[in-house]
């Protein structure tokens, strides 16, 4: 009877030793490749060193066919399989850093990622051979990788990683125009994955994300490039948008409700912020003196409004926050430089947070606009005083006349209004 009970205990046990030992050997293998595409290896010949990554891809190919054909093991062969097709991508943009080494050879003053690449083995005889081998084992093996993967979308996939590879090798290191293939790159990439994969139920398995994830590798890999080279200020915004982008709807699309989402959120909105700050500076500088602080935490407000409605919880403390910073920039606002631009902007800051708040059934935001709102009314009451003062029996004329036509209109609407205000006050208390 005892035995009985616990006999199932040791398959259980076989199968999560199984599992920690193929997590363990993908996650050396990464970090093998990533150790590789940075550093080199220290072996004695230096024209070996350009064949390593096309062995080792050609290896764990063999590998993968062992493990499928004669084990039996179609686990480890995805594994295999899979990570030939992210080597693929790494042995590429080698590919792609010796071109550059050969082209910008003899020039002073350049920077390389690659500096372990030897210029004196490195020919273009080498350089033309490599080119060849890495096409024709990328094409297969990448091939081979989604094919068991996701049958299915194979086509697709192979065709996504393989212009996303293109865009890698280019030679160009230019801010700007990394800048754009970074942004191009991910949105054309996010479009495909959201039209094509994101319905199919099948590809949302650990195959499936697997197999929609290396067609991203080559992204990650610009990326990663890029910090080794002298990073603008608009390069910094944009890579941490697109962290903050991640972090507020990827994650939370592809985990669904996890614990861990909000806080990502959060951490995401705060990067976002960052990088407004970091990337727009000259835009700030631009405007007139008088707004500057608003055009400066305007973005931000609108911001946090849009981005309350994307995240998992406290949406409301996210808009209410939205709005105090918008309530105390016009109010800081109006305290430096107090005119007509600025009230008129405070007025209109009130008015659009009233209007939010009606519509959200928010209290707050709406306390939030009245203050902003009655900030920019002081100044033109401030003014009717001065036209008092210089015309005061013209203007009280125009107030008493005012007066009276309000008087008419309310004993015509008496019913009417008094009734709607009921109704709004005991709306706005249940808010």
């Amino acid at each position: 009877m005892e035995n009985s009970i616990h006999q199932p205990a040791q398959p259980e046990r076989r199968n999560l030793a199984s599992t920690f030992l193929r997590l363990s050997g993908a996650l050396i293998l990464v970090i093998a490749a990533l150790h590789y595409m940075i550093q080199g290896l220290n072996i004695t010949s230096e024209s070996l060193r350009f064949w390593v990554m096309p062995g080792f891809i050609s290896f764990l190919a063999v590998c993968g066919l062992l493990c499928g054909y004669w084990l039996k093991d179609a686990k480890n062969a995805r594994i295999f399989f899979g990570l030939g097709t992210a080597f693929v991508a790494a042995q590429l943009s080698q590919v792609a850093a010796m071109g550059r080494a050969l082209l910008i050879k003899g020039q002073s003053g350049e920077i390389l990622l690659d500096m372990w690449w030897d210029l004196d083995h490195l020919s273009p005889l080498i350089f033309g051979s490599n080119v060849i081998v890495s096409v024709l084992l990328a094409i297969p093996v990448a091939y081979a990788g989604f094919t068991m993967l996701a049958r299915q979308h194979r086509t697709s996939l192979l065709l996504g990683f393989l212009m996303a590879n293109v865009a890698m090798v280019l030679p160009v290191r230019e801010p700007m125009f990394v800048t754009t293939v970074i942004i191009l790159g991910f949105f054309v990439l996010r479009y495909r994955d959201m039209r094509l994969y994101q319905p199919d139920r099948t590809l949302r398995s650990v195959s499936g994300f697997s197999a929609r994830l290396l067609v991203w590798v080559p992204l990650f890999i610009i990326i990663g490039r890029s910090v080794f080279y002298p990073l603008s200020d608009i390069q910094y915004a944009v890579m941490m948008s697109l962290i903050s982008w991640v972090m507020i709807k990827e994650i939370p699309r592809v985990t669904g409700k996890a614990e861990f989402v909000p806080l990502l959120q959060y951490f995401g909105m705060t990067l976002a912020i960052m990088a407004w700050f970091i990337g727009a500076d000259n835009i700030i500088q631009s405007v007139s003196s008088s707004i500057e602080i608003y055009a400066s935490a305007f973005p931000i407000v609108v911001f946090l409004f849009i981005t309350s409605f994307h995240i998992q919880d406290d949406s409301p403390a996210t808009r209410f926050v939205a709005a105090m910073i918008a309530m105390l920039t016009v109010l800081c606002m109006l305290l430096d430089k107090h005119s007509y631009i600025t009230a008129l902007v405070s007025m209109g800051t009130g008015i659009g947070l009233s209007v939010a708040g009606l519509y959200l059934h928010e209290k707050l935001v709406i306390s939030c606009g009245a203050i902003s709102l009655i900030g920019g009314l002081i100044y033109y009451m401030g003014f009717l005083l001065d036209m008092y003062h210089a015309m005061p029996w013209l203007s009280a004329g125009l107030l008493g006349v005012a007066a009276l036509l309000l008087a008419s209109w309310i004993d015509k609407q008496q019913g009417s209004v008094k009734g709607n205000l009921g109704i709004a006050w005991n709306a706005f208390k249940n808010w």
